[in-house]
């Protein structure tokens, strides 16, 4: 069978995983699993491959020759990106535009087995630099892979204006609802939902889970939710009634509380919706349609009537999460502040840099907001 003639457009039907194994045995993938959920008897199988330790180690061979990412930023993408589509077999490409290109396809891959550095120091604080990691191999999947979906880019607001954002527990932070977080749950959400140039993807790469394994990357489907919906409901989120919060990870920049023009939460057609989302108490509501719409919604999200699905992350994990269709959060955990808690890495991918672009923009991959 050849990945050419393996259609992607109804979800990956599970009989035809054995086959298609045997097909990307010889192409560096390990296991292309079946799928980690059904719903309503269609899978909607979020992508899970994992890469075998040949092409792990010859991936970890080439990266961990790249450069600073901090200091030499587009060298480092660069190379990133050049040797990862040297190094990767074609079907696995294949699969990654299939990912970004149909509609219909999972709004979650997730890639596992791939290389991390030898010698991890301690975990940073949160966005901050992780100044005494001398190798930059967890980066370069992180980035190479991120550039086979589009561009990465990053906030000047936002943690210092860094393009790869360390997310891990900081002391102080325990409850916030941000990547600092930790004792406290971080609700369903999109990424950036205040502004109107958002990522097209969210990309996450596991260098370190927490002590005990308890935290969870869960996820919803933006289809599965309308699903849970009544047509009269699903006609509410699709008018402009819903205003979204600055994230807080923003807001010590700005040094106040911004909300956004009012928008949909639901567009697009309803086999592949695009939603738009943040945990209730971050919106702004305009008629009481919406605020009964909004409590349906987390009655339905907590009595586990829409269902959401988790990921618990392993070092050389990369998750990438399609940010127009699908919600996301973490689970509470309990970090030790010993210098080994769990260490994520991120970066916003979009398809289109070109529509970001303003008058005092001095760097195309930092975006400025325009109040």
């Amino acid at each position: 069978m050849k990945l050419k003639s393996f259609s992607v457009s109804k979800y990956f039907p599970s009989k035809i995983f054995p086959k298609l194994n045997r097909t990307l045995a010889s192409s560096g993938l390990e296991k292309l699993s079946k799928p980690i959920f059904e719903v309503d008897n269609k899978s909607t199988a979020i992508f899970s491959i994992s890469i075998k330790d040949e092409l792990r180690n010859k991936l970890k061979n080439t990266f961990s020759k790249n450069l600073s990412h901090y200091t030499l930023r587009e060298q480092h993408l660069l190379f990133s990106y050049q040797k990862t589509v040297s190094e990767l077999p074609s079907d696995i490409i294949g699969l990654v535009r299939d990912f970004k290109n149909c509609p219909n396809m999972s709004p979650v891959m997730l890639l596992r087995n791939l290389p991390i550095d030898d010698d991890l120091p301690n975990t940073p604080c949160y966005g901050k630099y992780a100044s005494n990691k001398m190798s930059f191999v967890s980066e370069s999947c992180l980035t190479g892979f991120s550039q086979l979906l589009g561009e990465i880019y990053c906030h000047a607001d936002e943690l210092g204006g860094n393009l790869i954002h360390n997310v891990c527990p900081e002391k102080g932070l325990e409850v916030s609802n941000t990547g600092g977080g930790s004792e406290k749950q971080l609700n369903f959400h999109i990424e950036n939902a205040y502004f109107r140039f958002r990522p097209d993807y969210l990309a996450l790469f596991c260098l370190r889970n927490d002590h005990e394994k308890h935290a969870l990357t869960t996820l919803i489907d933006a289809r599965d939710m309308i699903k849970k919906l009544t047509d009269e409901d699903i006609e509410i989120l699709r008018q402009p009634l819903f205003s979204m919060r600055t994230p807080e990870s923003f807001e010590k920049e700005y040094g106040k509380i911004l909300w956004s023009e009012p928008r949909p939460i639901i567009s697009g057609p309803s086999s592949s919706p695009e939603i738009i989302m943040r945990p209730s108490f971050e919106m702004k509501t305009l008629s009481q349609n919406a605020t009964r719409v909004l409590a349906t919604i987390n009655k339905k999200i907590l009595d586990s009537n829409i269902p959401s699905h988790n990921i618990k992350l392993e070092p050389g994990d990369l998750v990438i999460i399609n940010n127009r269709r699908a919600i996301h959060g973490r689970s509470r955990f309990t970090p030790r502040y010993d210098g080994q808690d769990r260490w994520l890495q991120r970066v916003y991918v979009t398809k289109d840099l070109w529509s970001a672009r303003i008058d005092e923009q001095q760097d195309y991959r930092i975006i400025i907001k325009k109040e």
